[in-house]
């Protein structure tokens, strides 16, 4: 088994092969065990952003980001994590799930 790379502005990660990099769909809760955001993958921050946005459909980008903060244990958004969400979100538009509104609400497309 051949262990697949992908490289992001933060760094580094790794998968168990390529098929799980382009099929992984999973978020974990920070409940028990807060992660360091530059620890997660943006494809993990954009799992969890579809997550939150398949149920309320549609939400304003500043509601979306406290909630993400929130699920990830964080009871306050950093100007870092606000930009890990953000990259999630353009990386959902551009593989057209989700539509950002000049009116700074996000919905499912």
């Amino acid at each position: 088994m051949k262990i697949y790379k992908s490289k992001e502005e933060k760094g580094l990660f790794l998968w168990k092969d390529e098929a799980q990099f382009n099929t992984y769909k999973e978020f974990r809760l920070g409940l028990n065990d807060r992660r360091a955001l530059q620890d997660i993958s943006k494809l993990v921050f954009s799992n969890g952003v579809m997550e939150i946005i398949s149920t309320a459909l549609r939400l304003p980008k500043a509601d979306l980001i406290k909630e993400m903060s929130k699920q990830l244990g964080y009871s306050r958004t950093s100007s870092q994590g606000e930009q890990f969400i953000q990259d999630a979100i353009d990386l959902n538009v551009a593989k057209g799930l989700i539509v950002e509104d000049e009116k700074g609400f996000v919905e499912v497309k």
